[in-house]
């Protein structure tokens, strides 16, 4: 059985409708993809998309088309973040900057990039992290309270504040906390 081609904006829809009950294959998200009814982003995307492409693509799996221009941070196979700065050879061939791992120049054929980076994953980025590497002094604001914590440390993917004892999950930081500057743009000392 052949993958199907999906965009980007797909993917993602695609992605988190896996993680929903079920594997995403609900009587909901079917009469969704039936009816066209998907009507926020990015699930929206999914409305291109006739039954039988939906269901392969959560069964079987599927591909990203990328249309990959100057400026955008990619994703490679490894799960490197980096920013192209030169397309040569009609296409097929990236130059830019690896801006996660080794940090080295980059300079690969486009076959070689799984995705485009999310937002979330570019702002890491810019920063030589990789996504939700906390570090000592890097600022986070609870989402519902706007309560803001300084980072004391992040140990095995638990987040240590200087105001409290205990620390919390990596996953609990994510859920409840945004990062409100990271320590090195503070501008404070």
């Amino acid at each position: 059985m052949k993958k199907v081609k999906v965009t980007q904006e797909q993917s993602e829809a695609i992605e988190r409708i896996k993680k929903d009950i079920d594997g995403g294959i609900t009587m909901a998200n079917i009469n969704n993809q039936l009816r066209g009814g998907w009507f926020s982003s990015p699930y929206t995307s999914l409305n291109k998309l006739d039954i039988k492409e939906f269901l392969d693509a959560i069964y079987i799996g599927y591909e990203v088309e990328l249309d990959i221009y100057i400026g955008d941070y990619v994703v490679n196979e490894n799960g490197t973040i980096g920013i192209v700065k030169e397309i040569t050879s009609g296409g097929n061939f990236l130059k830019g900057q690896w801006l996660t791992g080794a940090q080295v120049s980059m300079e690969c054929p486009s076959s070689y990039i799984e995705r485009l980076a999310t937002d979330e994953e570019i702002i890491f980025a810019k920063k030589g992290r990789e996504v939700w590497e906390l570090r000592e002094r890097d600022i986070l604001s609870h989402k519902i309270t706007g309560a803001i914590h300084e980072i004391k440390n992040q140990i095995n993917n638990v987040t240590y504040f200087k105001s409290q004892v205990s620390g919390l999950n990596l996953d609990a930081t994510k859920k409840h906390y945004q990062v409100a500057c990271f320590a090195e743009d503070r501008q404070d000392v």
